[in-house]
């Protein structure tokens, strides 16, 4: 048995990059192209969208059971493509990732090494890994197309992939086909993230300690979250925090979440400085948001001096708008976001440190600025829903809620914004 996946215009696959498609095992509905530019003396070009756009990758679902890509399989690659002058003297080169921090399969790049013609035609090669490569569940199969050299690449030419194709053996049908049988899980919704995971248990045990990336703290909540609770912290730090709901019971029917019912319900950590130590933080929350106040806070605290931020604003309009305007205040620095829908379930991640402030949902940054925060911890209440005074936060369902005391790489806001379990 082997694994074919055919390159496809669609993306489901959510990945929350632009220019990534989907790895799908079923052939799409007609033949769609993307053009590339020929470089002098290139070796190695991505293929784009259009000529001089948006370059392309294809990516697969999550990978159902963990599998081994080991050095006696092989990878077949059919791709379907032309040059528009035989003077461009290019050809194709494949390169195969763990989606995963972006991890390469060892041995690769694998080149066809036959120039196109100027008419499409199907290229077909193969390669094998130099190195086994581990495949755990939850990870992406990626793969990058690029033009190469075959001779002298010369400058002013195009090359067209064509893919996406309907027919077997026709025109389009490109794909990769690798030796191992692969199980791949549906595609989690984005409307449903949160209830994606199941139903945790009272003490939160389906959720593995210190994964992902070593959070110093990692908070999830369920329906047992009762007013006046203790939420397991499965964090590094391994500090609780209490549940306050005007004393008020949670409903059984709220799955995966607690559900503040109000603006004043929260969650307290009495000292911020033993959540917020050092000069970096990324805070990710899963959530869904119905109801914020114009200046309510969706975490943090506000420090006695603005060295001592660290909290989300919401602004206007609010009322439960569809898309959420607001700013993320850390160390001094401020960086403001418009447009946030967070009306369905998502994940969300706000980062400060020396890459400087950026916001992130679902797999994607939505706004970034450059200049480093100085912030200076302070021992002010950390609160999740609400950062000061207590009629000061949002109604909204928090599935779970991850401090770390640094800045994660984007590649790592990527993931964990995407597999936040």
């Amino acid at each position: 048995m082997s694994t074919t996946l055919f390159l496809r215009t669609s993306t489901n696959n959510r990945s929350g990059l632009p220019g990534r498609l989907d790895l799908l095992s079923t052939r799409g509905s007609g033949v769609a192209t993307a053009v590339v530019n020929t470089v002098a003396s290139g070796t190695e070009v991505q293929w784009t969208q259009t000529a001089g756009g948006q370059p392309l990758e294809w990516v697969s679902a999550p990978v159902g059971v963990a599998f081994t890509l080991a050095t006696t399989d092989v990878i077949t690659f059919n791709v379907w493509a032309l040059e528009n002058s035989m003077n461009a003297n290019v050809g194709a080169r494949a390169r195969l990732y763990n989606q995963k921090f972006n991890s390469e399969v060892t041995g690769g790049p694998w080149n066809d090494g036959v120039e196109f013609n100027t008419v499409s035609g199907v290229m077909n090669w193969t390669g094998s890994p130099t190195a086994n490569v581990v495949f755990e569940p939850g990870d992406r199969i990626l793969l990058r197309l690029f033009i190469t050299n075959v001779g002298t690449m010369a400058s002013g030419f195009t090359a067209t992939l064509n893919y996406n194709g309907a027919i077997a053996s026709g025109d389009g049908e490109s794909f990769i086909t690798i030796t191992p049988t692969v199980t791949f899980d549906d595609e989690p919704s984005q409307s449903g993230i949160l209830a994606r995971f199941g139903a945790l248990p009272a003490h939160n045990a389906s959720l593995v300690a210190g994964f992902p990336f070593a959070p110093r703290h990692a908070y999830v909540f369920n329906t047992q979250c009762l007013p006046g609770s203790r939420i397991i912290d499965h964090g590094s730090a391994g500090r609780h925090a209490t549940i306050q709901n005007d004393g008020r019971e949670l409903p059984d029917s709220i799955p995966n979440g607690v559900l503040f019912l109000s603006i004043s319900d929260r969650a307290e950590i009495p000292d911020s400085r033993f959540v917020l130590p050092r000069k970096a933080a990324t805070v990710v929350i899963g959530c869904q948001v119905s109801y914020w106040k114009n200046g309510g806070r969706f975490f943090g605290v506000v420090g006695s001096t603005s060295a001592g931020d660290c909290y989300v604003r919401m602004d206007a309009p609010e009322n439960g708008a569809a898309v959420a305007n607001g700013s993320w205040l850390y160390g001094g620095q401020n960086i403001q976001f418009t447009n946030l829908n967070l009306s369905t379930d998502c994940v969300v991640a706000f980062s400060a440190g020396p890459r400087g402030l950026d916001v992130w949902k679902d797999g994607a940054k939505v706004t970034s600025a450059s200049t480093a925060p100085s912030f200076t911890a302070q021992s002010d209440v950390f609160r999740i829903n609400g950062a000061s005074s207590f009629a000061n936060g949002m109604i909204a369902k928090y599935g779970f809620f991850y401090v770390y005391d640094y800045q994660l790489t984007p590649a790592q806001l990527q993931q964990v914004t995407r597999a936040p379990f």
